[in-house]
């Protein structure tokens, strides 16, 4: 059972005080947490300190924020953050954002990220949404995963920079045109519409791409 109603807001120095793993509510963590347990959060959770995940999963049911010195660790490849709104991290100037070098992270929301992160080919950022997703990124991805079947998908007004992407039929439309960057192909590739690579390098890699 959930501690209290969706519109309370709980102020945590440890996310082990949240009775099961569950809240109802919105939770600002502001000292530092590894966690020992999956955390189940109803409303925003907004990270004011580190929030290292370890091989546990973190299910936001509404938005994710740093703000001051907050960040967030996945380092272990169990590690899996769902958010089911928007995700935005804090700039560099107040020292949050994120260490990514493992796990996945499901976005359902926006995505927003100012920072020059450089993240690891091991973590995913896997977005989902049923509707018009916007990305806003600077940092430099791991692997970009698609999984927006709306007609709409996926937007960014600039370059998204990652190390690989998984379109799965997906539309990634960047500024005025439909397109995707470069990457990497580790299996033949089949492209049932028109491809446009808008930036970077298309590396076959030995496999076949075919576009029909």
């Amino acid at each position: 059972q959930y501690k209290t109603g969706g519109s309370s807001s709980l102020l945590l120095s440890d996310m082990h005080q949240i009775k099961e793993g569950r809240f109802g509510g919105n939770v600002k963590l502001i000292t530092d947490c590894n966690l020992t347990q999956d955390v189940d959060i109803h409303g925003d959770l907004m990270l004011a300190k580190t929030l290292d995940v370890k091989e546990h999963k973190v299910t936001v049911g509404g938005n994710l924020y740093t703000i001051e010195k907050g960040k967030l660790v996945m380092g272990n490849t169990e590690a899996y953050v769902l958010v089911k709104g928007d995700v935005n991290y804090g700039t560099v100037s107040t020292g949050s954002g994120c260490k990514f070098t493992d796990g996945t992270l499901e976005v359902k929301g926006d995505y927003t990220d100012p920072n020059y992160t450089d993240i690891n080919e091991n973590h995913t950022l896997l977005l989902s949404g049923d509707s018009l997703q916007t990305v806003a990124c600077n940092a430099y991805l791991g692997t970009l995963e698609l999984n927006n079947h709306s007609e709409a998908g996926v937007y960014s007004e600039n370059t998204i920079h990652k190390k690989k992407l998984l379109l799965n039929g997906c539309n990634l439309t960047i500024g005025d045109g439909t397109g995707i960057y470069g990457f990497t192909l580790d299996d033949d590739y089949v492209v049932e519409q028109n491809l446009t690579l808008l930036d970077d390098t298309l590396d076959l890699n030995g496999y076949t791409l075919t576009v029909k």
